[in-house]
């Protein structure tokens, strides 16, 4: 005898959570088995407690069994954006605890050595400049630098092989660095509080005359609190070594009165070649 599956029965079953698939052909008795090459009917589950809370989805009649669905393959996984190397800027090498609290000084740089290679000896002897630069290793470069460099050459120093300068940095200047990379200063500054490296800078360069650029600077230096309109044209002693006192060409470029500076500013490279000159 068999059972006939009409669509009340059906629904129940489906709503016991038990599924049956049944061919196209015929209604499926229960307990027949399929004519040859029909499809293989699922024998139904008998309902029990632990069947799924949620019924499996419907399936038409006469569909075969599902295929295993193929294995999707795993999304590439992108490694994270790297992030831009960033490029030393000058001053980084480790600077002293106490930079923070004292001035630093770079070391001597000579400006012209091609100078050097056609120079026999250096008229009038060596040059010494102090100042402040973003650009302690390549003080020429930039507005501040070629300003620097025309008043020099003016003078007659681009041809001597001896014209060494040294930057200054203030007490706790983090901006230097910054600048310095930006303006493409890229080698490490070796730092070392002002004291200590001016002695050794001035043993290694033996300098006829020291030009001290800029009222800070001078005042820094010498030890001083006056202006630079009262520094300058006036013969300062450094360790022994006349020294002269002029405007940081930084404020040439800045000042209303660029006129007025500016030949101020020759004046004092005169008098300050004169000073090595009766040295």
């Amino acid at each position: 005898m068999s059972l006939q599956l009409d669509p009340r029965r059906l629904a129940m079953l489906q709503a016991m959570g038990i599924t049956l698939w049944v061919p196209e052909s015929a209604p499926v008795a229960v307990g027949a088995r399929p004519a040859a090459g029909a499809a293989e009917p699922t024998p139904a589950r008998p309902a029990a407690a632990h069947l799924p809370a949620v019924p499996p989805p419907e399936r038409d009649a006469g569909a075969q069994a599902p295929k295993a669905a193929a294995p999707v393959p795993a999304a590439p996984v992108r490694p994270a954006p790297s992030r831009p190397v960033a490029v030393t800027p000058a001053a980084s090498l480790p600077v002293p605890a106490e930079a923070a609290t004292v001035w630093q000084l770079a070391p001597a740089v000579c400006l012209y050595p091609q100078a050097a290679q056609t120079a026999a000896q250096a008229e009038g002897g060596p040059w010494l400049i102090l100042l402040e630069s973003t650009n302690p290793t390549t003080p020429l470069v930039g507005a501040v630098g070629q300003l620097l460099d025309k008043m020099l050459q003016a003078l007659g120093l681009h041809t001597h092989p001896q014209v060494w300068l040294a930057v200054l940095q203030r007490p706790g200047n983090s901006a230097l660095p910054l600048a310095a990379g930006l303006a493409g200063s890229l080698a490490p500054v070796d730092w070392l509080p002002l004291p200590r490296r001016l002695e050794s800078t001035l043993a290694q360069v033996q300098p006829a005359r020291v030009l001290l650029l800029g009222q800070k600077v001078a005042q820094t230096v010498l030890q001083r609190s006056e202006p630079v309109g009262q520094l300058r044209q006036q013969r300062h002693l450094l360790h022994g070594i006349p020294a002269a006192v002029s405007y940081d060409p930084s404020f040439l470029l800045r000042t209303a009165q660029p006129r007025h500076y500016k030949g101020q500013t020759w004046a004092d490279l005169q008098f300050a070649a004169r000073l090595g000159r009766e040295g």
